[in-house]
């Protein structure tokens, strides 16, 4: 399972981590990560955004194996590190606007 370091550290927004699976389809590339950062949409908040590695990622999945995380290009293989970098404004954006939406929801 993919260990998803936001729920320990929300403010967290760079990590390394350890590709357990690359699959190639449709023209982009889906990772099984043994960690990450992003968060993959829920509870009315979007999915994060951000670079893996220099690749930009443009969803992400659940899965049963864990959360996989679909990217344009990425030229490394299962068993590589890749650095996570999460845009940190648009989270915390994300995160206000939540927040907000149970203030005034609990009203």
């Amino acid at each position: 399972m993919t260990k998803r370091l936001y729920e320990e550290d929300p403010y967290l927004s760079r990590a390394e981590a350890v590709i357990l699976e690359k699959e190639e389809k449709d023209g982009k590339v889906m990772l099984l990560l043994d960690r990450t950062l992003f968060f993959p949409e829920g509870g009315g908040q979007p999915k994060d955004q951000g670079l893996i590695d220099k690749a930009v990622l443009l969803d992400l999945i659940e899965g049963e194996k864990g959360l996989y995380h679909v990217v344009d290009h990425l030229d490394k293989k299962a068993g590589e590190k890749v650095t996570l970098t999460l845009d940190f404004l648009t989270r915390f954006d994300h995160m206000q606007c939540h927040t907000g939406e149970h203030i005034l929801s609990g009203i």
